[in-house]
């Protein structure tokens, strides 16, 4: 299963078998991202923010993890009779997480995960989620410290409540869907580089697809600062949330809902703090 914030995995440090660890292994993670644009009729800002903490032990890792981002844009236009019209368009979302992972040996691990978000840009007013499932690493899990090459198989359900009513006619619904998903980490004493895939589909009909490839580089600059770039790239079959009616032209230029789309292409970059136990040097992904 998925864990993009872990610690470096392997045995207890046996030099220091009797140091106390004031964080009891809790890491916390901050990162703040923001953005600005503007011209003479255009102008936008976003801005974002990550919380995350986890516990990781050779046996355990659980965390709990809260994202926002609130986004404001503003389009000036002629509306054809040579006055201008100002359309603002307010996006802010948010997710609240909570997982946990569970070592079954040196290769196997299960694991679950809640969470609870609102996307206003997917048509999604409140969307809950549960799903667990299998893990296997080719690698043995304590030279996790170096590599590994995960493959997961996850079954999910998830309860969406929609804001406005989709193209299937639907407000509210219950889905099942099941996937697979991959991942090959490398440590290296700069941070982390990372390639993964992620292939979802329902269950009612297997036409409603999602099949992505993804990157992440990790840039340590110094104790817990680090640069990060994330990009990935999709290949999408499963918009059943889109709205029935149409999209206005002001809607579209201004990005204030998602339209139709085959495909999908993404990047971000930004810095993080991480901050805590010194002494969690476990992994369980």
């Amino acid at each position: 299963m998925k864990a993009k914030d872990g610690g470096i995995s392997g045995k207890k440090d046996s030099s220091s078998p009797s140091k106390k660890d004031p964080w009891n292994y809790w890491v916390c993670k901050i990162s703040v991202n923001g953005s600005i644009n503007a011209d003479k009729v255009y102008k936008s800002y976003s801005l974002s923010g990550n919380f995350s903490v986890n516990r990781i032990t050779e046996e355990l890792k659980t965390g709990f993890e809260i994202n926002g981002e609130k986004n404001k844009s503003t389009f000036e236009y002629d509306d054809g009779n040579g006055n201008m019209e100002k359309f603002i368009n307010k996006n802010n979302s948010y997710n609240l997480s909570h997982n946990l992972r569970k070592s079954i040996n040196d290769h196997w691990s299960w694991g679950y995960e809640v969470g609870f978000s609102r996307e206003p840009f997917s048509n999604n007013n409140r969307r809950s989620l549960f799903r667990t499932g299998f893990e296997y690493n080719i690698f043995p899990y304590k030279q996790v410290n170096t590599k590994r090459f995960t493959i997961s198989y996850l079954a999910d359900v998830r309860r969406n409540v929609y804001i406005d009513t989709t193209l299937y006619d639907k407000n509210k619904e219950t889905l099942l869907g099941h996937g697979v998903e991959t991942n090959l980490s490398f440590n290296q004493k700069w941070d982390t580089v990372s390639f993964g895939t992620e292939y979802h589909n329902y269950l009612h009909t297997w036409k409603l697809l999602n099949l992505e490839v993804n990157c992440e580089v990790d840039i340590r600059i110094t104790g817990g600062l680090s640069f990060n770039v994330y990009s990935s790239a999709e290949l999408i079959r499963d918009q059943l949330y889109l709205p029935k009616e149409a999209a206005t032209p002001q809607e579209v230029l201004t990005r204030r809902c998602q339209l139709a789309s085959g495909y999908a292409f993404y990047t971000y970059f930004g810095i993080s703090y991480r901050f805590g136990s010194k002494l969690n040097n476990f992994v369980n992904p």
